[in-house]
């Protein structure tokens, strides 16, 4: 079977494929709501890492130990 593509492709490879049986919507819905699904946990993990306090410096966690011992 030639093929009309002067180079090999991806296009070309695809136009070598018999078409498909599946309407490209039932393909294409899953993945955009995976895809929006994935990004809004990334965009919740950005968020709850943004406005999350920093820890307490080591010293000043083992200041307090020393004083609550003596």
């Amino acid at each position: 079977m030639a093929l009309k593509c002067p180079f090999f492709t991806l296009e070309c490879l695809l136009r070598a494929l018999p078409p498909p049986d599946v309407s490209y919507w039932l393909i294409a819905t899953p993945v955009t709501i995976a895809f929006i699904a994935i990004m809004a946990i990334g965009a919740w993990i950005g968020l709850t890492m943004a406005t999350t306090p920093p820890p307490k410096p080591i010293e000043e966690i083992t200041a307090e130990n020393e004083t609550e011992t003596t």
